[in-house]
């Protein structure tokens, strides 16, 4: 099984979206082989959030 990472970035404010890049990349500097993505929150309509999320998950998730 590979090692990946999510990031979730919540849709509140201020927002602060860079010091996820910051993170993302430190993680990177450290340890090239793993898969990251960031799922970012506030691109999506409140009302879809769940369902987003799920839909990040599973295509991110490894497979079985």
């Amino acid at each position: 099984m590979s090692n990946r990472i999510l990031y979730v970035r919540l849709p509140c404010n201020p927002i602060f979206p860079i010091g996820v890049v910051y993170l993302a990349d430190h993680v990177h500097k450290l340890f090239p082989d793993v898969e990251q993505r960031l799922f970012d929150l506030g691109t999506v309509p409140p009302l879809d959030f769940g369902r987003a999320l799920d839909r990040a998950i599973d295509e991110f998730s490894p497979p079985c």
